[in-house]
């Protein structure tokens, strides 16, 4: 019950079928409570069973009781009733609105249940008040007084893992390993309970006064646990759960992973098996295919728009050659075909499953007359032969379907891997192809470059700038951790924190909402954004955390290093439903950020431009782009506060922190060949490092003004990216966004919000930009920007330090 955490309802665009497999608690059992059945139906039965108890013909012995003119005589059976219904309501369903449902009603139906329980104990011992001395003396006695102390402990542990796991268990995965065990005395509480009822045939009072006999009280009992064991999630269970341990075949793989002659890209996947010369692509695709092994049960599944994707595959697919992801581009044709083969396999069951019935109907009838030519034994060979028949005909007919049905749940496990592999659609605004169109500037004017630009002075870089005035060590950091790090000291620290103070202050004064995101993330949640662990040359993109073979072994779900928080901040809402009056969500994280980066390298590179661990502020927002209109019994308001809206808004706060530090930069609509997966837009803000300037022109001093212009035009660097990402991002984590439209759950209609997100502060580049244009040759030192002096104590120059 401690796992039930709530993750909402999901609704897969393509087909009904498509909904959760592996629910809370493990596989559906045969007999699951149909996804739209009301509770009503449950009430239904326990009114039925309450007028069977009404009669004197019940399965179920009444106890004995002083009050026999009361109903109480009754309240053990109810418990036993009570006690079967909870533990069916508890089975999981496909929705964690059912889920959360049903494990508040089985908490009600349990408390029912225990209170019939105590009423009946305590009725039994006022009559025992009478006779003390047959307390305890029969196997009946014995048993319901286990069954009393095990129930009564069940209920304390059921309460202690749902409500206090922390306070009780240490921590909720304390109390969700706790809760398999929990089930699994619920079950055997339940069989104590059944035999005791049994044995109860067996007491005096019953063989004298009630005369109930033993075998329909046996019937009952093992129809009661025929009926539970179908919903019972066998292989979540804990005597089910086995360790995985390493055969020696697994062994001999595992020693194969090491061999030099491994192909090098399955090595570097980590799959277990051995390819020769697999390609980059392969291995790619074999990664994103089995991402989703790991998913835990609750988590919110993908629902990409292959409706869409069918009707326009000729888009998707120049899509994915505009974007450089031309190995794509043969899959929206692919999702078509085998939907419309999905299409086909399920319109020819209809007439199989038809059959079926029909068959199934005659067997019936022609069943019911050979057993009354048994009973007048006048046997008829061939009424025996054709049901022989019918049966083999049956029985062809179903094994047909379920080659078809496994077939077509191919077909959709496929449409599914390829829709969740292609990047988004790309908005008009992007220009097609690899060159970036520059849409202004600040603090720069490209007919007169700065003066420190003629000619370019390598030497003005932030590496030797940091480290003459004591503000960077990559030395130590060399040898602490290795290549890609680094330490800031004194005044660089300051710096940093400065940074971060300053951009949250911006942002916080336009109304986001500050958030400090985890730094760790479930794997599947970052490919859902868009971040994939291996890029397209199958070099390593996030860092993975090391899973150890117990857990690996019980499918736990990997975790990773975020290489942004805005990973962590998408995260915050999967899963959930977003109330339409709410938006916009703007969220302002600070996090530390881990990259690979194992792009290649250069001077270009070096230093703090490129580094695999920094401080990062980040901008992420949610969307609706249907206006909303909010009614109260004054007003009435309209939202228009669209992505485009907060797309504008996130790059009016990179211009206004980057203009503020008086850095020279140029704005760029990105092109499609930089969007990434998840992007439909992207604009980025580069700033001019005097050290990335490199002089290209070799003629004379005449042409110094050209060579300057044109010298500037390499020496960009990007600091600031600001994306719009539709409903990509939404549709993979699982965010929805409920109309407020309607007053009941029922009729309100749901979609998936757009997300937004932006850089406010790259650390690290932003500080080089900063050492690099803000040193003054005059002085020996780095003019601190204005706007930052009051989070450094009122530091105005960064000089050289003495001794």
């Amino acid at each position: 019950m401690a796992s039930a955490t709530g993750i909402p309802e999901e609704r897969p665009a393509l087909i009904s079928e498509n909904a959760e497999e592996e629910p809370l608690l493990g596989h559906a059992g045969g007999v699951t409570q149909k996804e739209n059945h009301s509770m009503l139906t449950n009430l239904i039965a326990a009114l039925v069973w309450s007028a069977i108890f009404s009669n004197k013909l019940i399965f179920f012995s009444p106890h004995p009781s002083g009050l026999a003119l009361t109903d109480l005589q009754l309240l053990n059976s109810a418990g036993v009733l009570l006690t079967t219904q909870a533990i069916l309501l508890l089975q999981p369903t496909h929705t964690a609105s059912q889920k959360r449902q049903g494990t508040w009603t089985h908490f009600a139906v349990i408390v029912v249940a225990n209170l019939a329980f105590i009423a009946a104990f305590t009725i039994i011992e006022i009559n025992k008040a009478s006779h003390p001395e047959t307390r305890f003396t029969s196997v009946h006695g014995i048993l319901g007084l286990i069954t009393y102390i095990l129930i009564v402990l069940q209920a304390a542990v059921g309460v202690a893992q749902y409500f206090f796991p922390t306070l009780v268990f240490g921590s909720v995965d304390n109390g969700k390993r706790v809760y398999k065990w929990h089930r699994l005395f619920g079950y055997f509480i339940l069989v104590m309970e059944l035999a005791t009822i049994a044995a109860a045939t067996q007491t005096d009072y019953n063989v004298y006064v009630l005369h109930i006999r033993l075998w329909p009280v046996l019937l009952g009992a093992l129809l009661v646990i025929a009926g539970v064991y179908a919903r019972i999630k066998k292989h979540k269970l804990p005597v089910f759960v086995r360790e995985e341990r390493e055969t020696p075949r697994e062994r001999s793989e595992l020693n194969d992973m090491n061999s030099p002659y491994v192909c090098l890209n399955c090595w570097r996947a980590r799959l277990p098996f051995r390819r020769p010369f697999c390609s980059s692509a392969a291995i790619l695709l074999d990664t994103a295919s089995s991402s989703s092994i790991n998913r835990p049960p609750t988590s919110p599944k993908p629902v990409p728009n292959v409706k869409h994707i069918r009707d326009n595959a000729d888009l998707y697919s120049q899509n994915c050659i505009n974007r450089n992801y031309n190995a794509l581009s043969g899959h929206p044709a692919r999702i078509k075909a085998l939907a419309d083969e999905a299409t086909q396999l399920q319109r020819s069951l209809n007439a199989p499953r038809s059959k079926i019935k029909q068959i199934q109907t005659a067997i019936a009838q022609l069943a019911t007359a050979v057993a009354e030519q048994e009973r007048g034994l006048s046997l008829d060979p061939d009424k025996n032969e054709e049901l022989h028949a019918l049966h083999l005909e049956a029985k062809q007919l179903k094994d047909a379907s379920q080659a078809t049905t496994l077939r077509r749940e191919q077909c959709l496990d496929e449409i599914q891997r390829l829709a969740l592999s292609l990047p988004n659609l790309t908005s008009p605004e992007t220009p097609v192809g690899d060159v970036p169109r520059v849409l202004g500037y600040l603090n720069y004017n490209p007919t007169s470059p700065p003066p420190y630009l003629a000619p370019p002075d390598p030497s003005r870089n932030h590496i030797s700038i940091g480290t003459s005035l004591r503000l960077l060590d990559f030395t130590s950091a060399a040898t602490s951790t290795g290549w890609g790090w680094y330490y800031l000291t004194n005044e660089g620290a300051l710096l940093e924190h400065a940074l971060i103070q300053y951009a949250l202050h911006v942002a916080m004064r336009r109304g986001w909402t500050p958030v400090a995101p985890p730094s760790l993330v479930y794997t599947y949640l970052a490919e859902a954004c868009g971040f994939q662990p291996r890029d397209a040359h199958n070099e390593q993109q996030i860092w993975a955390i090391e899973q150890s073979a117990r857990d690996q072994g019980r499918g736990k779900p990997q975790r990773c290093l975020t290489g942004t928080a805005e990973i962590g901040l998408a995260a915050m809402y999967a899963g959930q439903e977003i109330p339409a009056a709410q938006l916009p969500l703007k969220f302002v994280g600070v996090s530390r950020c881990y990259r690979a980066e194992a792009g290649a390298r250069g001077v270009d590179t070096k230093g703090l431009y490129r580094v695999h661990e920094f401080s990062k502020v980040e901008l992420f927002a949610w969307a609706d782009d249907i206006p909303t209109t909010t009614t109260t019994t004054t007003t009435t308001t309209t939202s228009t506060t669209t992505a485009t809206a907060l797309f504008s808004e996130i790059l009016s706060i990179q211009s206004e922190i980057l203009s503020s530090l008086h850095l020279p930069c140029r704005i760029l609509e990105m092109p499609t060949a930089d969007l990434g997966a998840s992007a439909a837009r992207k604009q980025d803000i580069e700033v001019l490092f005097p050290s990335r300037v490199h002089n290209n022109n070799n003629n004379n001093n005449n042409n110094n003004n050209n060579n300057n212009n044109n010298s500037s035009d390499n020496g960009w660097g990007e600091v600031t990216s600001a994306s719009i990402c539709t409903d990509y991002q939404s549709r993979r984590l699982g965010t929805r966004v409920r109309s407020s439209s309607s007053s009941t759950n029922n009729d309100a209609t749901t979609r998936f919000p757009h997300t937004v997100n932006g850089t406010a502060v790259a650390v690290p580049r932003v500080l080089a930009a900063i050492l690099e244009n803000g040193w003054d040759e005059r002085v020996g030192g780095v003019v601190v920007p204005e706007v930052l002096r009051g989070w450094m104590g009122g530091i105005e120059v960064i000089g050289k330090k003495a001794g």
